[in-house]
């Protein structure tokens, strides 16, 4: 097709007016819409991580990922609401059309004057009068038809304020109600590290506390504001993760908060956690009292014992009367004093120290026949501080048991023999540490001529005692012939046997003596007739057992068959 030269009408100034205020006025409208979304989005969306913010104490991070969402949000309005329209403002033929989808009288007359002075038109020569003729038509229709105000009016962006305020105002009521709570949680929305005040006030009760190495504390807070039913102590160490300990309200009164910390052995830093509220941190420091780190009890035995010194558990401590009873014990710390302590005694033992730091000492106890059921050690540090929870060492006394004499031949209490007999003695004597003498004693009884009998001379016979002895067994043959003057027929002798130990204390030696044995004087005559009626006692005893076997003999014999 031959194209032809435009020579199309250009359109008149004053329909051009008129369509580019069209243009501008709608740009201007829709970008009015941006700050109304925008402030009711962040009104909206701020309103609601505020009141999270307030119920969950949100972290920073997460704080930090809803503003990062907030900044997405109001990207996409600005791209939405401004970048957007602006790319999309209307062309004059656009401006054509709105005005007559909004003003019917125009018909076509508007678009078709648009269209026939766009200089790419190709008109015919004839027609242009025509279209003259249209341009005047549409520019006069224009100018009086108000086209402007009826095709953009600003009810929608006035409705659209109305619904936009809504949100916003709420938001502005609930800072309004809840200052100055509101405030913080505006710059805990924009990032900032601000706490928010407790519902719950913890007041501590208990401190800052010092306690002795070992021991316990009672740690209380009391809750003020909102009361929790329940709660939790939480303790710090330098060398470990907290311990958390979760804890119950205190009856009666329901706003106390205790825990009992024992055997506390190094400080630490506690506080409590009531509900949203967290306590001040306080320190508990541990006070070491002076401590025994060792100790050792050595009994010195008397000398008569011949022991040698003895080192004893302090669980099982056993001391001899008489005895001493050193202590040998070492410090924690320095001391300022030392001393041991003994039931039922008023006065301690004062010891010595035994090392130039005054951390080691020693005492020596005499123990004296009075029971003793146990001692302790006090210590007193340099600081005047006293040792807490002394152990206290049970004492079980022991006393020099008397010796124990058993005179075992002649084996019945009396026997007879013929003058200047010799007569079988045996005995055995025993002791816990010995004995310092052993005797045979004897006793004279002589008949008179009237038939009575009188108590004549005593003597005794010493043993020599084997060395350090402390049970001994010992037998000899008394010659009776050897006591002058010669016991005659019809006297006695009563005879036994002597012990006595070598205690050194002050009590002294106890001696015992053993049972009394009898030995008479008879004739030959009378020792032969006793020695017949034995052998026929005998006899009979014998015949009596044969009996008893051949009866036991019938009865088995009868049970065979």
């Amino acid at each position: 097709m031959q194209s032809h030269p435009s020579n199309s009408p250009q359109l008149p100034a004053a329909l051009a007016r008129i369509l580019d205020r069209i243009r501008k006025r709608h740009l201007a409208l829709t970008l009015a819409e941006f700050p109304l979304f925008l402030s009711a989005a962040i009104a909206t969306a701020w309103s609601f991580q505020g009141i999270a913010d307030r119920i969950f104490d949100l972290p920073w991070t997460t704080r930090c990922g809803f503003l990062a969402l907030d900044g997405l949000g109001v990207l996409w309005l600005v791209g939405r609401c401004i970048v957007r329209p602006w790319r999309q403002r209307l062309s004059r033929k656009a401006a054509a059309l709105l005005v007559e989808r909004g003003i019917p009288e125009f018909r076509s007359s508007l678009i078709s004057a648009v269209e026939l002075s766009d200089p790419q038109a190709d008109l015919l020569p004839q027609s242009l009068p025509l279209v003259e003729r249209l341009l005047e038509n549409a520019t006069a229709q224009a100018l009086t038809s108000d086209v402007v105000s009826r095709v953009l009016p600003p009810d929608r962006l006035k409705s659209l304020a109305c619904r936009m305020a809504w949100p916003v105002v709420a938001a502005l009521v609930l800072f309004r109600t809840c200052l100055p709570v509101s405030e913080l949680v505006c710059r805990r929305i924009l990032l900032s590290h601000g706490v928010f005040p407790a519902r719950t006030v913890v007041v501590s009760v208990t401190a800052d506390i010092c306690v002795d190495a070992g021991g316990e504390a009672t740690l209380t807070a009391r809750a003020k504001g909102v009361i929790p039913p329940s709660g939790k102590l939480v303790i710090l160490r330098s060398d470990s993760a907290p311990e958390i300990i979760p804890l119950n309200a205190s009856a009666p009164r329901g706003d106390e908060f205790t825990q009992v910390v024992r055997n506390i052995r190094q400080p630490f830093i506690y506080h409590f956690e009531l509900n949203d509220g967290v306590g001040t941190n306080h320190p508990l420091s541990v006070h070491f009292p002076p401590a025994i780190k060792d100790i050792r009890f050595t009994q010195i035995y008397p000398a008569y014992t011949g022991l040698p010194d003895s080192v004893m558990s302090p669980t099982s401590i056993k001391l001899l009367e008489g005895s001493i009873l050193r202590i040998d014990a070492t410090a924690s710390k320095q001391l300022h004093a030392a001393m041991v302590r003994i039931n039922g005694v008023d006065d301690p033992v004062i010891a010595k120290f035994t090392n130039p730091e005054e951390t080691a000492f020693r005492a020596e106890l005499p123990i004296p026949p009075t029971d003793w059921k146990f001692i302790s050690v006090r210590l007193e540090g340099i600081e005047h501080d006293p040792s807490t929870k002394d152990p206290e060492y049970p004492i079980q006394l022991e006393r020099d048991k008397p010796p124990t004499v058993n005179l075992s031949d002649p084996k019945t209490d009396s026997i007879s023999v013929v003058t200047n007999s010799t007569v079988p003695v045996s005995f055995d004597v025993a002791d816990d540490f010995g004995f310092s003498a052993v005797n045979l004693s004897y006793q004279v009884f002589r008949p008179l001529p009237d038939g009575s009998i009188e108590q004549a001379e005593s003597s005794t016979i010493p043993f020599k005692i084997p060395d350090r002895a402390r049970s001994w067994k010992h037998a000899f043959k008394w010659n009776l012939a050897r006591l002058l003057p010669a016991v005659p027929i019809g006297g006695s002798i009563v005879f036994w046997v002597d012990a006595a130990d070598n205690n050194g204390s002050a009590a002294g030696p106890s001696t015992v003596r053993s049972q009394e044995k009898t030995i008479r004087i008879v004739s030959e005559e009378q020792k032969r007739i006793e020695l017949l009626e034995s052998m026929a006692e005998k006899a009979a005893q014998i015949e009596g057992l044969y009996e008893q076997q051949r009866s036991i003999n019938n009865q088995t014999q009868s049970v065979i068959k």
